[in-house]
């Protein structure tokens, strides 16, 4: 509206040019990308661990468990959702198996890991490998409506960024995909 009214004015005095009009609508345009790209930059949801160390050299059933009581859980929207949480276990680069739980209650603020039947089998967790006690965040994404292949992208990036090639992808994700999101990054001793 500010466009069409500065237009109007530019008709009636001679002091507003073309050239005015122009940068004025580059500078409209800027701004309206800096702030797509801004709002796809945050996460809003986010996990970690409240202390790697703790699941450093843990493997099998006991990384399992340990990793259900570390797991935080953050939430930056304003409302409660429903979520769901995911993991791909990434072997040489490429992600293996992908686990997608049920749909759980996400209040606003920070999360315990909400229980056992969210998280994946042993599978997940070979007794012959062990956590690195590495953990690094990735890059923010948003998964669409394909969360399982959006998983399975985003998981051999987020271990590569991490610098491994094996590992274990976790991220917290909203039922329609339409939320940006921040996963975690395990790294694992093979």
């Amino acid at each position: 509206m500010a466009i069409f009214a500065y237009v109007k004015q530019a008709q009636d005095d001679p002091m507003i040019t073309r050239r005015n009009i122009s940068k004025l609508m580059l500078a409209g345009a800027l701004t309206a990308a800096a702030s797509r790209t801004l709002a796809v930059q945050g996460a809003a949801f986010e996990i970690g661990l409240r202390d790697a160390r703790a699941i450093a050299g843990q493997s099998g059933n006991r990384l399992r468990e340990g990793l259900m009581k570390a797991l935080a859980l953050y939430s930056k929207t304003s409302k409660p959702m429903k979520v769901r949480f995911a993991a791909a276990l990434v072997v040489d680069g490429e992600p293996r198996d992908i686990f997608v739980s049920g749909p759980f209650e996400f209040v606003p603020g920070k999360m315990s890991f909400p229980g056992e039947n969210f998280f994946p089998g042993g599978s997940f967790f070979p007794k012959e490998w062990s956590a690195s006690g590495e953990a690094v965040q990735s890059a923010p994404f948003r998964p669409g409506e394909d969360v399982k292949g959006a998983i399975q992208r985003q998981s051999s990036r987020a271990i590569e960024a991490a610098k491994g090639k094996n590992g274990l992808f976790l991220v917290v994700l909203d039922t329609q995909g339409e939320q940006n999101t921040s996963g975690l990054s395990l790294i694992w001793n093979i």
